[in-house]
């Protein structure tokens, strides 16, 4: 069964358009990766510098793998946009 890796993020002050984008560009290349099975962003209506990032992956080891293949430097443009570290958990998928 699939395993999710959820992220939640906070933009810094003035830059949640730019976080926004930095996700979507990280996204394209996770998308990539051997036993990622999707990927979803979501952004805070109310709160648009709140964001969630949402992988599927086949198994929590094809997700570390995959974070461990990332050049150096790949998620220095969504870290530069952040208000504080995100929160991260592995899910199980209820539906």
């Amino acid at each position: 069964m699939s395993v999710a890796r959820v992220y939640r993020m906070k933009a810094a002050p003035g830059r949640g358009d730019a976080l926004a984008e930095a996700i979507e560009r990280a996204a394209g290349g996770i998308r990539q990766a051997d036993g990622c099975e999707g990927v979803t962003l979501l952004r805070g209506k109310e709160a648009d510098d709140d964001m969630l990032f949402i992988e599927r992956w086949a198994t929590v080891e094809h997700h570390q793998g995959a974070l461990n293949a990332m050049p150096p430097g790949t998620l220095d443009e969504i870290q530069a946009n952040l208000a504080g570290p995100p929160e991260g958990s592995y899910m199980d998928w209820l539906a």
